[in-house]
Formats: structure tokens, C-alpha cells, sequence
């Protein structure tokens, strides 16, 4: 059985598309902030505004290399500065990202590879669909809005790469809509 989340449509219309920076984070986290809260901060301005530590209490928070990798807890920090309960954590399991999206929370895996050169990326997790072979995101590296799949093989061997390292963010209160297939939707 397909699960969709019931935020597809929200944060399809709220897709940006990162071009060739190397900025996904930031992306994701404006996609992320436009569609639970209705306005966010041009990616850019997010990116720039990441590229600085900041201080939570007595610690100091990295959030990225400046122009170049966007670290877990700095995507999770960054959703938190917009007032969104923003967690990450290492080793998630593909349970989790379908108990996730039945019950509406925002999931954000973090894949990539070590060789031949290393690699991470960031994008939302929206559907989860058997018959399609996988894993579908709302993702910042496609440049029109719609759900992109990543087969499950290559999902799971990119995913295990970086830990299963996931953000996420508990379903939110406010109302969600319905849980159906996106328009546009469209096979990798």
C-alpha cells in the first residue's frame, strides 16, 4: 500500500529549486517553512544566515561549512529558528519513514556516498510507494515541483552511507490535507 504525506501538496507548491549551488539545505529548509508556516526567507538569505554559528545557550552551533556542506543539527537548528520542533538522528530505520509519513511528520533523510567522492544531500520525503519501486521526495535538486522516486536499492545504499542520518520535524497540529497521489508526480 502507497503512503503519501499529508503535506505533499504544501510543500510541492512551496518548492525551490537549488540549481547548481550546493546549498540543499537551505533550500529545504525554506521549502520546509513556506509550506507549515505559509512565508519563509529566500533560500539565500537562509544560506547566508547559516553560513554564521550561532549560539544556543552556552554552546556554539556550526551549522555548515560557509558556501559549501550543511550539517544535520544545522538543518535541525535552522527549522527551530522558525519556530518548527526540528530533530535529527543517526541510524533511523525505513519503518520509521513509513510510520512518519502515515502520521504526518516531516521527514528529511540525509543520503550520499563516500567514492569515488564524497557526497551528501538533503530533500523531503513524501511518499513511500511499493508499485513506483521506492522512495518519493519533494526535492530542491529537481527543477520543476513534483515528487521525485529513488528506487529502494539506491535509497537504502545512499541513506546507510551517511548512518540513516534523518531531520524531522513531529506532525504538526494544524490541519493537513488529505493523504493522495501530487500532480505531476513523475518516475526518476
Amino acid at each position: 500500500m502507497a503512503i503519501y504525506s499529508p503535506h505533499t501538496q504544501a510543500l510541492l507548491k512551496a518548492h525551490r529549486y537549488q540549481g547548481r549551488s550546493n546549498d540543499c539545505g537551505p533550500y529545504t529548509v525554506s521549502m520546509v517553512v513556506q509550506a507549515l508556516r505559509g512565508s519563509a526567507p529566500a533560500p539565500g538569505e537562509i544560506a547566508r544566515r547559516m553560513n554564521r554559528p550561532r549560539w544556543r545557550g552556552a554552546c556554539l552551533v556550526v551549522r555548515r561549512v560557509p558556501n559549501w556542506a550543511t550539517f544535520p543539527w544545522g538543518v535541525a537548528d535552522a527549522l527551530q529558528e522558525y519556530g518548527l520542533p526540528a530533530r535529527w538522528q543517526p541510524f533511523a530505520s525505513r519503518d520509521q519513514l513509513r510510520r512518519g509519513l502515515q502520521s504526518g511528520e516531516i521527514l528529511m533523510p540525509i543520503i550520499g556516498a563516500w567514492l569515488p567522492r564524497p557526497w551528501a544531500h538533503i530533500a523531503v520525503l513524501v511518499a513511500w510507494h511499493p508499485a513506483r519501486g521506492g522512495w518519493g521526495f519533494v526535492d530542491p535538486l529537481a527543477e520543476t515541483p513534483r515528487i521525485y522516486w529513488r528506487a529502494e536499492e539506491t535509497f537504502t545504499r545512499q541513506w546507510n552511507a551517511l548512518l540513516r542520518l534523518l531531520v524531522r520535524i513531529p506532525a504538526p497540529q494544524r490541519d493537513a490535507e488529505p493523504l493522495m497521489p501530487a500532480a505531476g508526480e513523475t518516475a526518476a
